[in-house]
C-alpha cells in the first residue's frame, strides 16, 4: 500500500503528515462520541438502563431497543427530553433524532465476573430393565438401536 504523503509549509520548515494518519485521525474522532455513549449509557440515562438498550448508532439517528411496550410508550412520549440528556452529555450535539423499537429483554448479570448462564450438562440414566426386556424382544437390530437412542434422549436429566 502506498503512503500519499501531504506537505504542509511552514514559515520556518516544511512538515511531511501521511493522509492516512490524517484520515485515521479523523475517523477515530468521528467515532469517539460513539463509543462514549455507549460505555456511559448505564450513567446517561439512569435508570431507563434497565429497560432500554442502544440497538444501534447510524447517522445522526440513535435506535433503542426496549423492554416492555409500555416503557416503549413512556420513552416515546419522554423523547424529546431524552435527546437532549443524550446530546448534553456528549462533547457536541450528535444525534438529531432517537427510535425506539420492541426488543427481547436483556439478562443483567449483578456479578461481572460470573456468567449470566451457566453450562448445562446433560445426565443420561440407565434404562430400566422392563425397556431393557422389551427392547431385547425386537428382532430388528438396527430398530432396537434406533429405539434405544429415544429412549436415552427421552431419560436425560439436566442439572443447573
Amino acid at each position: 500500500m502506498t503512503h500519499l504523503k501531504i506537505f504542509l509549509k511552514n514559515k520556518k520548515r516544511q512538515n511531511v503528515i501521511c493522509i492516512n494518519q490524517v484520515l485515521d485521525n479523523f475517523l477515530k474522532q468521528q467515532e469517539n462520541w460513539k463509543h462514549y455513549l455507549m460505555a456511559n449509557w448505564n450513567h446517561i440515562v439512569g435508570a431507563i438502563a434497565h429497560h432500554a438498550r442502544i440497538e444501534k448508532i447510524e447517522n445522526e439517528t440513535l435506535v433503542i431497543g426496549v423492554s416492555d411496550s409500555v416503557w416503549l410508550q413512556e420513552l416515546y412520549m419522554l423523547s424529546p427530553l431524552l435527546l437532549n440528556k443524550i446530546n448534553q452529555s456528549l462533547d457536541k450535539p450528535h444525534l438529531k433524532k432517537i427510535r425506539l423499537k420492541h426488543a427481547a429483554p436483556k439478562k443483567y448479570c449483578r456479578n461481572k465476573n460470573k456468567p449470566i448462564r451457566q453450562a448445562i450438562a446433560p445426565v443420561q440414566r440407565a434404562l430400566t430393565s422392563r425397556e431393557k426386556n422389551a427392547l431385547q424382544k425386537i428382532s430388528d437390530d438396527e430398530l432396537s438401536r434406533a429405539l434405544t437412542n429415544f429412549l436415552m434422549r427421552c431419560h436425560q436429566v439436566t442439572h443447573s
